[in-house]
């Protein structure tokens, strides 16, 4: 079992993508997907590097780290596996309203992160994402409003995307799209930054192009 109660032990992870990435990173970076690509089962990689899987089978920009989705009883293989690709540090950067960890990141030497979305399941079986607590430098960001967001049915469904020369297993592209939207509903993490807005609009009009705001928007419960 995981000790997730130190999450002060090492620097928060800057979630805005502000660390400098060159191609010695990018290497890096691809090592690590084709790394997990050999997991079984793989791992679930979602944000930046989950969106260009799902509609571009590449990377098409920098990405700062990789982000993966978890489920709250495969945390601990999370974990084990972060051990295995070299990063064996972890800290808790979020809680949900029963302190459980929410926000996780390991890491090596602090120069790269792989961060970590926890997913919970309801008494009906579905997929949500709660969040209370953060425990990082806020700074010049709204007071956080404690919030649920519920997942799409196929969140964790979606087949593996050609990667390169390897498959990425990524969350559905919906939940890709509301991940992103939900989380900066309340701007939690600062506002959207163009290439974030950039990439939501191609999931919709690849993915959903008839579908209303209204049946794109998350489901969003303030707690």
């Amino acid at each position: 079992m995981v000790d997730f109660s130190f999450g002060d032990e090492v620097r928060a992870p800057d979630g805005r993508g502000g660390r400098a990435v060159g191609e010695d990173s990018h290497a890096y970076q691809e090592q690590l997907l084709r790394q997990m690509s050999a997991e079984d089962p793989r791992p679930f990689v979602m944000g930046g590097f989950g969106e260009d899987a799902v509609l571009h089978h590449r990377s098409t920009r920098p990405h700062s780290d990789i982000d993966w989705f978890t489920t709250r009883d495969q945390l601990d293989r999370s974990s084990e596996i972060a051990g295995r690709l070299g990063l064996p540090t972890m800290g808790v950067y979020g809680r949900t309203a029963t302190g459980d960890p929410f926000y996780v990141a390991w890491t090596k030497d602090e120069s790269f992160w792989l961060e970590c979305v926890v997913a919970d399941r309801g008494a009906d079986g579905a997929l949500y994402i709660e969040l209370a607590e953060l425990n990082f430098d806020t700074t010049g960001l709204p007071p956080l409003a404690p919030f649920r967001i519920q997942l799409p049915p196929d969140t964790v469904s979606y087949p593996p995307s050609p990667f390169e020369d390897f498959e990425v297993q990524t969350v559905s592209p919906l939940a890709l799209y509301q991940i992103r939207t939900g989380l900066n509903r309340f701007e939690t993490f600062g506002p959207l930054r163009d290439k974030d807005i950039l990439a939501a609009q191609q999931l919709r009009e690849r993915f959903f192009p008839d579908a209303t705001d209204h049946e794109l928007a998350p489901r969003i419960e303030l707690l």
